[in-house]
């Protein structure tokens, strides 16, 4: 296990495992169906209320996901490095990408919209 992404009310917990994610219904102590990350992940954040996951993943995109499915809700087209950090906003709302850019010196600190 690489990291793990707690919802801010600590209902929910996603982890991303090699090519896997996981995810724990803390409340009830119950693990659903891991899912599949085909690049791997870089990083991985959960929405406030858990019912988002951005995950930042290997081959240089960011995803918007349902945390229990995986089903990808948005992918963002800007390229990102495979060091990028993903965080919510308190509100949900809004996420900031963090990270090299891909084929470029330097930083990128983007704010997305995460309506999905």
């Amino acid at each position: 296990m690489q990291a793990a992404a707690f919802s801010a009310n600590r209902q929910l917990v996603a982890t991303p495992d090699g090519n896997v994610a996981k995810w724990f219904d803390l409340a009830s102590g119950v693990g659903g169906e891991p899912w599949k990350l085909p690049s791997g992940a870089s990083s991985m954040t959960l929405e406030p209320e858990g019912r988002v996951v951005a995950v930042g993943e290997a081959d240089n995109r960011i995803t918007l996901r349902d945390p229990r499915t995986g089903r990808i809700v948005r992918t963002l087209g800007e390229e990102i490095a495979l060091s990028v950090d993903v965080a919510f906003s308190a509100d949900g709302r809004t996420f900031s990408t963090g990270g090299n850019k891909a084929g470029r010196c330097g930083t990128s600190l983007p704010v997305w919209v995460a309506e999905a």
